[in-house]
């Protein structure tokens, strides 16, 4: 036990200074949220990010601010904004609308707000510290830098301790701070002091920053999770919200109840739907090629049942790899056929209904066939159909179909 007691803080019995830190960050999501509903604003149809200006009037809204003086900037530009819109729009709190370019309450809306203010801030300690979708390599987050990921495991967890950290400078003005800075200090992490030193022969800049409540709970889920080997999002989910809490956060008689559970049914793999009575047309282009088959098919059709549509109506021989991807930026979600999940761990497209995606009409998503000649395809939604379509169907073709291996035909 004294090994697994390490991982934790040397206060257990710090809820007095967890409790409000944890529901000023859950104010924090609740006015990007409100933000995003009231002002009714309009997503990029080709990027499902939020605008140049609205992103530069949210930003004046949170605690973490940058100092931008005009909205010429785009959302990845704002390190806190892009956050908040993963965590939002991942976790279907929030949802793109029918038209395609509003938001509005998403399934999980009631489900997220029956969670305590601090299960509320570790499902968003957890997924800034451990998912590897918000950064360009494919890693978590923190390891993009390196010497802070083991400067923030092994850091003193007291509240008002400063330290100095040496970090790539940022931004047009180099002296903007690190994204993983703006993050905790929006997370209540840490606070970053005004001072700041500039090498400009190195590239990097010397942050001094200020320890605050939560992150001795931060650091200690993280070190967990590192200790325990834990890798898939089902288990980290399993255990932050369960064995993590008992431990690390011991609920007392005299407290309100911290441990809901609502946060754990997030992550959990949603009820079967039947999807048999509903119906979708699909308009299919080659790229570089201007030819165009469209087909109708059910929701209840897998993508593999999409894929075979495609070989068919492109008079392609079936002797590749393929995969389907869906969404953009971080929300881009990759599904792989079955023989190409043995070296990718994505879901399987033979497994993914068509109506689980969720499409909407005119939304448009990519199809990869043969990894080598890399045939790309561009799908876009027509219609969706509230009636049974029994098998599909070509409804509409356009010019002759590109020829599979025009090399060797030649």
């Amino acid at each position: 036990m004294k090994g697994q007691m390490e991982l934790f803080s040397e206060e257990k019995d710090d809820r007095e200074r967890i409790e409000p830190e944890a529901a000023e960050v859950s104010r924090e999501f609740e006015w990007f949220c409100g933000f995003l509903l009231q002002e009714k604003i309009k997503l990029s149809k080709n990027t499902g990010y939020i605008g140049k200006k609205d992103c530069f009037a949210l930003n004046g809204l949170l605690r973490a601010k940058e100092n931008y003086e005009k909205p010429t900037r785009f959302q990845t530009f704002y390190p806190v904004i892009h956050f908040w819109h993963y965590v939002a729009m991942n976790f279907q709190i929030l949802e793109i609308d029918e038209k395609g370019t509003g938001v509005q309450k998403g399934e999980n809306w009631e489900v997220f707000h029956q969670a305590s203010d601090v299960e509320r801030f570790l499902l968003f300690a957890l997924i800034f510290l451990e998912s590897d979708d918000l950064s360009e390599d494919g890693y978590p987050f923190i390891s993009e830098y390196g010497a802070f990921a083991e400067w923030f495991r092994t850091a003193s967890p007291t509240p008002g301790k400063e330290y100095v950290l040496s970090l790539p400078a940022r931004g047009y003005k180099e002296t903007d701070r690190p994204a993983v800075l703006m993050i905790m200090e929006e997370l209540g992490m840490l606070r970053v002091l005004p001072e700041t030193d500039l090498d400009q022969r190195r590239g990097t800049a010397s942050w001094r920053v200020e320890i605050r409540p939560l992150f001795g709970l931060g650091r200690d889920l993280h070190r967990s999770i590192r200790e325990k080997g834990l890798f898939s999002e089902e288990e980290m989910a399993d255990f932050c919200f369960g064995q993590f809490m008992e431990e690390r956060l011991p609920v007392r008689k005299t407290d309100g109840d911290w441990k809901t559970g609502a946060i754990r049914k997030l992550f959990c793999e949603p009820e079967e739907t039947d999807y048999s009575g509903q119906g979708i047309e699909l308009e299919i282009r080659p790229r570089y090629h201007d030819s165009m088959r469209a087909v109708r098919m059910s929701l209840a059709d897998t993508l593999g049942d999409l894929h075979a549509m495609i070989q068919k109506a492109f008079q392609f021989d079936d002797d590749h790899l393929y995969a389907f991807y869906v969404g953009h930026g971080s929300l881009r979600r990759t599904y792989m056929s079955g023989r190409a999940q043995d070296w990718d761990d994505g879901p399987s497209a033979e497994e993914t209904r068509l109506g689980s995606l969720k499409l909407k009409k005119s939304q448009k998503f990519s199809y990869l066939f043969d990894f080598g000649d890399s045939w790309w395809f561009e799908i876009k939604v027509l219609k969706l159909l509230e009636e049974r379509v029994e098998q599909p169907e070509i409804i509409r073709s356009e010019k002759a179909a590109p020829k599979q291996y025009p090399d060797w035909e030649e």
